[in-house]
């Protein structure tokens, strides 16, 4: 999983299998975070994103 933000300040990325936090972060913009996280098959990802001011985000999920 990648995780990148763009803007002013920072941005909070949680990702969820269900209501287990799988991965917890605050970013500041301009920076690139790669997690790498081994799921279950039927794993089912669940993210929230959030800023304080305007901001750019983006996530990228793929198999190794």
């Amino acid at each position: 999983m990648t995780l990148a933000c763009r803007g002013a300040r920072s941005a909070d990325f949680t990702v969820r299998n269900g209501s287990d936090v799988l991965v917890g972060v605050m970013l500041r913009c301009g920076t690139t975070r790669v997690k790498v996280l081994q799921l279950e098959k039927d794993a089912v990802l669940g993210m929230t994103i959030t800023a304080h001011s305007p901001a750019d985000f983006a996530y990228r999920v793929s198999r190794i």
